[in-house]
């Protein structure tokens, strides 16, 4: 929904996003302004908040990116995250 140079590739998203997560380069504002922008486009369709925050691939599990999510959550009202558990 947002213009993200530092996550694309020719405008396109991959998965050397995994990569970035792994050498910590990922820019979090523009993640935190694109899971905005979503949240913002949900209430403008739907006339409503969203009961829940969910990802493609539950990205969102994955500690590398879920620092972008808290604040949205909160801001959101929403109490809590399912996230991976430690085999």
């Amino acid at each position: 929904m947002s213009e993200m140079p530092g996550l694309t590739r020719d405008g396109l998203l991959g998965k050397w996003i995994w990569q970035m997560a792994e050498e910590d380069t990922l820019p979090l504002d523009e993640i935190a302004h694109e899971l905005a922008c979503q949240y913002q486009r949900f209430i403008d369709v739907f006339g409503r908040e969203p009961t829940h925050l969910d990802s493609h691939h539950h990205v969102h599990m994955f500690r590398k990116f879920s620092p972008s999510s808290p604040a949205l959550r909160r801001s959101a009202g929403l109490r809590y995250v399912l996230t991976a558990r430690r085999c």
